[in-house]
């Protein structure tokens, strides 16, 4: 895959997770592998390949839901994924409720009390790793009354705003979703 076709696809990926929330009102949490095929067709060799495994919410539900996933899932799907395919990059998308502090606070920050911080936003993470890089972009969901989407259904009208500063790579970013990559290395 070559380096404008990799970054085509994060910019189709990024607004193919917008378009989704605006038009849906929700996401499910997935992972998005970007890669090469192992094996294509005549006249395909420089096709990318986009693989999408949607998370199923008992996953998502608690903290050991989500490192059963890492742990037991990740590393089979990854398996699988490499018979066919050489893993470029991988992409993760969920809707998530941020805490934030202000400048200046006297709060002691550690991991042990992170979840007495109060919830300040309600966000989209959309992040993109890949061997050299781990990009994140996270915008902030403003709800706003209901509409009725192209498909009929009655949805959430929702605004996105990007979230100042979140558009830039995150080298040494920490939690339980980002290093994912790591699995799809050969």
């Amino acid at each position: 895959m070559k380096n404008k076709q990799f970054e085509e696809l994060k910019e189709e990926y990024v607004e193919h997770i917008t378009s989704m929330m605006q038009d849906l009102g929700e996401i499910q949490p997935h992972i998005t592998i970007f890669a090469e095929q192992l094996h294509p067709k005549e006249g395909e060799e420089d096709k990318p390949a986009i693989i999408h495994m949607f998370i199923p919410n008992e996953f998502m539900d608690s903290d050991d839901g989500k490192q059963k996933f890492i742990d037991e899932m990740l590393p089979e799907v990854a398996a699988e994924v490499k018979k066919d395919f050489i893993p470029k990059a991988i992409g993760w998308a969920s809707e998530a409720w941020m805490r934030t502090i202000d400048k200046g606070s006297d709060f002691d920050i550690d991991k042990d009390n992170y979840k007495d911080l109060p919830i300040k936003n309600e966000v989209i993470i959309i992040t993109i790793e890949s061997e050299d890089e781990q990009d994140a972009i996270i915008y902030k969901i403003k709800r706003d009354g209901t509409q009725v989407n192209k498909y009929g259904d009655l949805t959430d009208n929702i605004k996105l705003e990007i979230l100042e500063g979140s558009n830039n790579s995150l080298k040494g970013m920490s939690g339980k979703f980002s290093g994912l990559f790591k699995n799809f290395k050969s």
